[in-house]
């Protein structure tokens, strides 16, 4: 099983130490499955949701502040478009792109901003566009099939996350594939750090991992891998 992990200061620099660390935790055997939330109209059919801050096998599912879920929204009516998100609940937010997608349907214009992508390098963090929601599938027309429809986002992407805590934002992203499975997500301890997007090698590790601060200053060679315990 995959376990969080704890960097704690040294007592006698307790006073000046301000530990951080990036927890990275890893579902590529698909331990915790994201079923989508589905809304018809004035429905609701929930799905299940994912807490950041917990390791896949920790995960509860349950619609909790602070948790994320994949929504799929339509009107009662099959003619109309059906959008898929992901939404933030109270006190968790989703960063989405600042460029405007737009669709022309049935003569209309929609203008949809949907999740944005972090590549190798990037770091989340306030800097960004947060919202409550963000898209990332368009069935224009209606369809409830991943083959019919536009992608507003790659198939792999990592998008940011940030999480109202009583001491703070907190950042984090989650690498989400094929528009399904979040493979991977991360969570920073200490607030107002950014959380950093690993170069792709490290990413792909299929292991906890995590990406120390202490005493203030980055480590040489921050990727750190934690064995896994059982």
């Amino acid at each position: 099983m995959l376990r969080p992990v704890l960097i704690v200061c040294p007592v006698l620099f307790a006073a000046s130490c301000t530990p951080a660390a990036l927890v990275i935790h890893d579902n590529s055997s698909g331990v915790f499955y994201w079923k989508l939330t589905r809304s018809y109209g004035g429905d609701l059919y929930p799905g299940t949701f994912l807490d950041i801050r917990l390791p896949a096998t920790d995960q509860t599912g349950e619609r909790t502040p602070r948790s994320l879920g994949v929504w799929y929204g339509q009107n009662y009516s099959s003619g109309d478009p059906a959008l898929r998100s992901v939404r933030g609940e109270s006190h968790a937010y989703v960063a989405r792109t600042d460029n405007v997608i737009e669709f022309t349907w049935k003569d209309m214009s929609l203008f949809l901003r949907p999740l944005r992508n972090f590549a190798d390098g990037e770091s989340v963090a306030s800097a960004a566009s947060w919202n409550e929601d963000a898209l990332y599938f368009a069935h224009l027309p209606f369809s409830d099939s991943l083959l019919e429809g536009t992608p507003l986002i790659a198939p792999s992407t990592v998008f940011g996350v940030r999480i109202a805590e009583p001491d703070g934002f907190h950042y984090g992203w989650v690498l989400f594939n094929d528009y399904l499975t979040p493979v991977k997500w991360a969570y920073e301890t200490a607030p107002g750090v950014p959380a950093a997007v690993p170069p792709a090698p490290i990413l792909a590790m299929a292991t906890a991992m995590t990406i120390g601060l202490t005493a203030g200053r980055r480590r040489e060679a921050p990727w750190t891998t934690v064995p896994q315990s059982t």
